[in-house]
């Protein structure tokens, strides 16, 4: 599931926040303390009925209801899922003309990949949702599960209590952390599937793991070392009154029970990472809101958390509130909301962070500087998204966890790093003077750039030119190291799996045998018919090869975007073992590992 968007009226310090529109990814709240920040995930969360008040207008019996409208997409598997794991049966509206077909009907809902749906709630509960088979209206039809599946039951009528349904849904795929957790190392013992909405059951949830999912169990062991330093392992054991605890190892090996301590000795930010983690590893899409992440990580423990979230498990639609910059530039952020407050009202506004005069805004709401969001100790300026995001998870693979403090993050204007003379000069003056405000704590800065269609001898000048910092890509971009037939059509099954293609596998080789010689593909005098030849791969655009061909065999149902769908395509060639990947991560190593050196040297 994914919300949409989202309006909450007469809630807390909100009398009415309008349409927010939130993004797949990482969506960002910020403000100060006090602003409405956290009250506005529990809006998403709980809507608990918590009428707003003003000077004008405070008295209970004329406060009226809280009020929320939900806008989401669903998949219909997850409904379905839903369903069968708790109502029996389910009045559903249609119209009275489309009761023969009701089953029909309900088959092709529940197999939608991309249901819009919205839905209305108030003082904690939906009070109703839109009519999934269109406007029709007249009879509320009987649909029951069994054996299963869901089955209409002809001539039975009822109230329509889809609303319970979507309860059960949101529940299901809607979490929410924040600091007050506390006792989460201890539970009951329970077999149960997923993690609850109050995480209560996260000893049955790790212990069930440990004994039928070790591998996922192991990763996410290794995740939590990432975060902690001090952590070496964890383990879940019976409790002396029948009950499952969890237990921290500052050491690997778990040769003796007295070293290790409780989980809820740990303190609060231990398990609620291994909470967040939990969610993120076991569900196929949910939605994670955390409140306040640095007010119980350290700052480098909950970027760290956030890399781990971002780059393993994007699938997820994350929602954050903060007023840390770390956590800002962190998280790379799909969409940021400024929240603020004058006296009795918040209101939350929309942010463009490539826009100056928004990012002084948040930056001087938050107290810092605008160059503040970025204080790490290492940087390394990369030509944009796609790189922030898919860097971090080839170093992770190759080599193991990333340094502390060292961060990729895009520039603004990769093209004038080409540009000769004294431009690329003020350029890389720019961003050498923009990583250093942050003196003597950054120590190291380098760039790593797309080839493009430089020479070697442009190449060498740029080098040169720039004290030997920038270090360019073997191949034309990125995306040349993802055109591989078998990843492209897993991304495209993923996304369009109802595509009418029978080898959708042979369909993209075709595709992509007869476009590799096109000359807007820019390596029209390297193709020799070979999509593995390295000098052709090495020259052709494959970002715009692959957005052809993804749009051509889905037959403009599926668009090709960088910075969501380069990750997936990385994934899949990773996972499969290509050689030819090993370029790339070399050069990705360079990067990272000569930050190292770099640092060694200042020091």
């Amino acid at each position: 599931m994914r919300i949409n968007r989202f309006r909450v009226s007469n809630y807390s310090s909100f009398s009415d926040t309008g349409w927010i529109e939130l993004q797949p990814g990482t969506n960002i709240f910020v403000g100060e303390n006090n602003a409405g920040k956290s009250a506005i995930l529990r809006a998403i969360k709980y809507l608990e009925n918590v009428p707003h008040r003003s000077p004008s207008e405070f008295r209970l019996e004329r406060l009226g209801s809280s009020v929320e409208e939900i806008e989401i997409t669903v998949d219909g598997q997850e409904i379905e899922d839903a369903w069968l794991r708790s109502l029996d049966r389910i009045f559903w509206p249609i119209g009275t003309d489309q009761v023969a077909g009701a089953q029909k009907k309900m088959d092709k809902f529940l197999s939608g990949q991309q249901i819009q749906l919205r839905l209305s709630r108030t003082e904690g509960a939906f009070s109703r949702m839109t009519k999934p088979f269109g406007d029709g209206t007249g009879a509320y039809v009987c649909f029951r599960k069994s054996n299963g599946k869901i089955i209409f039951q002809p001539g039975i009528n009822g109230e329509d209590n889809t609303r319970d349904l979507m309860t059960v849904v949101w529940n299901d795929s809607v979490f929410m952390f924040d600091a007050q957790r506390f006792g989460l190392g201890i539970g009951g013992v329970e077999y149960p599937e997923r993690l609850n909405g109050s995480a209560g059951n996260l000893s049955a949830v790790l212990n069930r793991l440990q004994g039928e999912r070790p591998a996922l169990f192991a990763r996410l062991v290794v995740h939590v070392r990432e975060i902690f330093s001090t952590i070496g392992n964890l383990s879940v054991r019976p409790t002396i009154d029948n009950r499952l605890e969890v237990l921290v190892w500052p050491i690997e090996e778990q040769e003796h029970p007295e070293l290790s301590v409780g989980l809820n000795d740990s303190g609060t930010g231990v398990s609620q990472a291994i909470a967040i983690l939990a969610v993120a590893m076991t569900l196929r899409e949910a939605v994670v809101m955390i409140d306040e992440i640095s007010s119980f990580l350290h700052p480098a423990a909950a970027k760290t958390l956030l890399r781990i979230l971002t780059t393993n498990y994007p699938q997820h639609q994350y929602i954050i509130s903060t007023h840390s910059p770390e956590v800002l530039s962190a998280s790379s952020p799909s969409s940021v909301h400024f929240v603020r407050k004058s006296g009795f009202e918040s209101s939350v506004n929309s942010v463009d962070l490539t826009n100056l005069e928004d990012l002084r805004q948040v930056t001087g709401q938050l107290g810092i500087s605008m160059t503040d969001v970025f204080a790490v100790d290492h940087i390394i300026w990369v030509e944009g998204p796609t790189e922030e995001l898919c860097f971090p998870y080839i170093y992770t693979k190759k080599v193991g966890p990333m340094p502390r403090s060292t961060m990729f993050v895009p520039v603004i204007a990769t093209g004038d790093f080409s540009k000769s003379g004294t431009r690329l000069e003020l350029v890389l003056d720019i961003y050498e003077r923009l990583s250093g405000v942050a003196q003597p704590l950054i120590t190291s800065v380098t760039f790593g750039f797309d080839r493009e269609s430089l020479t070697e001898q442009e190449i060498a000048d740029l080098r040169r030119r720039s004290g030997d910092r920038v270090r360019l890509l073997p191949r034309r971009n990125f995306e040349c190291y993802l055109i591989d037939c078998d990843a492209i059509a897993a991304l495209l099954a993923t996304h369009v799996p109802d595509l009418a293609i029978q080898n959708v596998r042979d369909v993209v080789e075709e595709f992509l045998l007869s476009m590799g010689g096109d000359a807007a593909f820019k390596a029209k005098e390297s193709w020799t018919n070979d999509l593995s030849d390295p000098t052709w791969l090495a020259k052709v655009d494959g970002a715009k090869l692959i957005k052809r061909i993804c749009s051509e065999v889905s037959e403009q149902r599926f668009e090709f975007a960088k910075k969501v769908h380069s990750l997936e395509l990385l994934k899949h060639r990773m996972e499969s073992g290509s050689a030819d990947l090993n370029e790339l991560s070399d050069y990705v190593i360079e990067l990272v590992e000569g930050l190292k050196v770099a640092m060694l040297k200042a020091s």
